[in-house]
């Protein structure tokens, strides 16, 4: 809470959180835990991230794609906003084909990987994927420090 708050006085705008999925916790402990976890002048965004690993997934896809909608919708319930965190070949390994979306994920912010260092989404029709028809956000450039600072890379938005 304080590093957030202090983020905000220093005058950033945006200050962001970034979940890891992988199907340990149902949609509720989730983000019942969340709404107990972030500071309570959180506004922006929870980026989930499902990593492609296999063994931390239910083995089928359509029971995968159900549980990123719960937590979506369930995480709304609780006053939090979600995006979508990942890439064309990681949603692939995770959801099972490119295509795979639904109208709740739609309707999300899509964050995605290309570190071609372009600060652009020209790039986006060769590497979308789900049922987005536009980014939010392109991860461009994968330093991890700025200034001696831990960074998750360069964002374009």
């Amino acid at each position: 809470v304080k590093k957030h708050d202090g983020l905000l006085a220093a005058g950033i705008q945006h200050v962001d959180a970034f979940v890891d999925l992988n199907q340990t916790f149902t949609a509720e402990e989730l983000c019942s835990g969340l709404a107990h976890a972030l500071p309570s002048n959180f506004k922006d965004i929870v980026w989930l991230y499902g990593d492609g690993d296999q063994n931390l997934w239910d083995p089928d896809f359509s029971t995968r794609l159900g549980y990123i909608e719960d937590i979506a919708r369930t995480c709304q319930a609780h006053g939090i906003r979600t995006g979508i965190f990942s890439n064309a070949g990681t949603w692939t390994q995770v959801m099972g084909y490119k295509g795979a979306g639904s109208l709740v994920l739609q309707q999300m912010p899509v964050w995605y990987v290309h570190a071609d260092g372009s600060p652009d989404f020209r790039d986006w029709s060769e590497r979308s994927f789900g049922t987005w028809l536009k980014p939010n956000m392109k991860e461009y450039s994968k330093l991890d420090s700025l200034c001696d600072m831990k960074i998750r890379g360069l964002q374009y938005f």
